[in-house]
């Protein structure tokens, strides 16, 4: 005896498993997260190698870490760092997202999938003892692939609301009949809409571990630090817009 299956297309859920999706439909919603932010001036040969063609690299190059705790978001709780290149897209500043290392799953699938974030699954800690920060991202656990301080020093009123400049990532899905090629090759902009809580500058410094293969955080070396950043803000992480398709093949 047979029975047909009667889960149709109509029924999937957003996400997979389409009978219990891991994670909602954007916008995904985050309440005070705590942002620590580091610039530093980068070996532009090195920041070029991993950035898109059709994206310009001003000089002198620029990326950031960021150590990020989100105690209250549409995917969870989670901590990540996020290494990112300062670029332009059309003569527009830009930001392109190069590696994300984070703790939960529902985030890394969504960003992932989404977005086109390049998540991992890490062990990421962000600490505040009175003035201070202090963070660390190892993966393995045991391998430290990178250390962050920062003392806050002075206070900025920041403006209530405000529109982040478009943040850009490389979303590649594989294709499940060849192996050589990708089914879907997309550079997606994502821009958030943030309400600003509070804005510091102080002084920081940031480490990267001995080189990794697998997660070459190293490969965008230290040349000068040129600021430090924590801000608490909430925001709302929209639908990404697709601008440009790149064939596959």
């Amino acid at each position: 005896m047979q029975r047909q299956g009667t889960l149709t297309p109509e029924r999937f859920g957003y996400s997979m498993p389409v009978d219990a999706p891991l994670y909602p439909e954007p916008p995904l919603r985050y309440q005070d997260a705590q942002f620590v932010v580091l610039t530093y001036e980068t070996d532009a040969d090195a920041a070029a190698a991993v950035l898109p063609a059709d994206l310009t690299l001003p000089l002198p190059a620029l990326a950031t870490v960021t150590m990020a705790h989100y105690p209250s978001s549409s995917v969870g709780s989670y901590t990540e760092a996020i290494q990112q290149i300062q670029c332009e897209w059309e003569g527009q500043r830009r930001s392109y997202i190069s590696k994300i290392l984070l703790d939960n799953d529902a985030a890394i699938a969504a960003g992932r999938e989404i977005y086109g974030f390049p998540k991992k699954h890490a062990f990421v800690e962000l600490k505040r003892a009175a003035g201070e920060f202090t963070g660390t991202l190892e993966r393995p656990r045991g391998h430290r692939l990178l250390s962050v301080t920062m003392s806050l020093q002075r206070s900025h009123k920041a403006p209530t609301e405000q529109s982040e400049g478009g943040i850009l990532s490389l979303r590649v899905i594989p294709d499940a009949e060849n192996s050589g090629r990708p089914s879907i090759a997309e550079l997606v902009e994502t821009k958030m809409q943030t309400s600003v809580k509070e804005a510091w500058t102080g002084l920081g410094s940031l480490e990267f571990g001995p080189p990794s293969e697998a997660d070459p955080w190293s490969g965008l070396p230290v040349q000068e630090l040129r600021g430090a950043t924590h801000a608490v803000l909430d925001f709302e992480l929209p639908a990404g817009r697709v601008v440009k398709r790149y064939q596959a093949g």
